[in-house]
């Protein structure tokens, strides 16, 4: 009976053991060379002619294509073009008393400027989650990319600006973010998902 009841012991541990080992496998990655997972907050940007309300978003990694992800309802005339994104250090932000937030100091802030002039409705596009919402995406090219790091990598927190223009009117409308999400994925075995 002893026996018996040893036998049984030893079967359900050796059971354990194999489904934990499994587990583990299962749950384990493999990554081949480092890489990083971005995520940019929403630059909401409204009162376009007071027609139009833009939010730009992105999450991602870099081993894909990176889409900076433009929410509008309703589908964008032309004239309505990404004019820059733009990189400000943080740490020369100044505090504007008369509107009661945070502005960037442009003059003295470390920077780098990206020139895009593309119109936002000749963007490839996804129906959105409403009626009406049309999502166009945008890739974000190697230089931008490197720049997020860039920034991740030599200042505590950074911001980013979105300009708009209206080509036809001259116009130009701006936002900018500094709830920003950076994750290095170094090289080797990860236990877990990588990406939530």
């Amino acid at each position: 009976m002893a026996k018996i009841i040893k036998f049984f012991l030893t079967l359900i541990f050796t059971i354990f053991l194999i489904l934990t080992l499994l587990f583990i496998i299962v749950m384990t990655t493999y990554v081949k060379e480092k890489y990083y997972v971005i995520q940019l907050s929403v630059i909401r940007i409204t009162k376009i002619r007071n027609n139009y309300s833009l939010d730009f978003k992105s999450y991602g990694d870099t081993k894909k294509t990176l889409n900076l992800e433009i929410t509008s309802k309703g589908k964008l005339p032309e004239n309505i073009v990404i004019k820059n994104i733009n990189f400000y250090n943080r740490k020369v932000s100044i505090y504007n008393q008369a509107i009661k937030a945070f502005e960037i100091n442009k003059a003295t802030a470390e920077k780098k400027e990206f020139k895009i002039n593309q119109s936002i409705a000749k963007l490839k596009y996804n129906d959105g989650y409403c009626k009406d919402e049309i999502i166009y995406l945008y890739p974000l090219d190697k230089e931008i990319i490197d720049t997020f790091i860039y920034f991740e990598e030599n200042f505590n927190n950074f911001y980013v600006e979105i300009i708009i223009e209206d080509t036809e009117t001259g116009e130009e409308y701006s936002d900018f973010t500094d709830y920003i999400y950076i994750m290095t994925v170094s090289k080797g075995f990860h236990f877990g998902p990588i990406v939530k």
